[in-house]
């Protein structure tokens, strides 16, 4: 089954290493589609949540203008420090495999992290703190302030 995915963008705040995003999603509406990756630098937008995007002037790009109905879930990004260890990274999957959740992987042990529930927020940070103490992995801690604006 073909998904016909599309990519939509949202800006990023100053502080993230680029300027934009941009996302696969899927269309189900007239200018509504679904997210269907975890976001790697966005705070803003989640896997899953339905958003309106429209193409910008001059271009055949959609940018993503207001989430139309959140997903509810909460994302957070992970760093596996020596990431050619096969050792850490199946210390690091394992941890993942105990929880409800959607992850991505970029090159240099860089992962977004999306959970599907706020009661395994704490669950999942105390399963990250013997990788921390090991000293295998860093993790942003989960920005509550987005996640109360957007639900």
């Amino acid at each position: 089954m073909e998904l016909d995915l599309v990519k939509v963008f949202i800006d990023l705040p100053a502080d993230e290493p680029f300027e934009t995003e941009a996302f696969w999603a899927k269309k189900v509406g007239d200018s509504i589609y679904n997210i269907e990756n975890v976001p790697f630098f966005s705070y803003e937008v989640h896997f899953n949540d339905i958003v309106e995007a429209i193409p910008i002037e001059s271009s055949s790009q959609l940018k993503i203008i207001k989430i139309v109905k959140p997903s509810n879930r909460f994302e957070t990004r992970v760093v596996l420090n020596n990431f050619n260890l096969i050792e850490n990274q199946e210390k690091l999957l394992y941890t993942f495999s105990l929880f409800d959740l959607e992850y991505e992987h970029a090159k240099n042990g860089f992962f977004a992290i999306s959970l599907a529930k706020k009661s395994d927020i704490s669950k999942f940070e105390r399963a990250l703190i013997p990788l921390v103490s090991e000293d295998l992995i860093s993790y942003d801690a989960f920005p509550f302030e987005m996640h109360e604006k957007n639900s």
